[in-house]
């Protein structure tokens, strides 16, 4: 009974290890190609780095209040909240 419950989690964390490390590079891959593209596109180096700062940070800012919000009320809410920011 043991060692069916250690396989278990081992076999949990390699599901989640995977989905992390694919997710990671889904979004390494995706940033480099944005750059790529936006500079494809005639815009400065520096002016697509501080707009990608610039989300960043509005990410963060907004990211808090709307958990609030759907731990608080629901989250339904929280996505129709989201729905109107973006």
């Amino acid at each position: 009974m043991r060692e069916d419950k250690i396989f278990y989690q081992n076999k949990v964390k390699r599901i989640f290890y995977s989905i992390e490390f694919t997710n990671g590079f889904r979004r390494a891959a995706f940033g480099a190609l944005i750059l790529i593209y936006f500079l494809s596109l005639g815009h400065n180096l520096v002016n697509v780095t501080a707009l990608f700062a610039i989300s960043s940070i509005i990410l963060i800012l907004f990211e808090f209040p709307t958990g609030a919000i759907a731990d608080h009320y629901s989250r339904r809410l929280s996505v129709i909240i989201s729905f109107f920011l973006m």
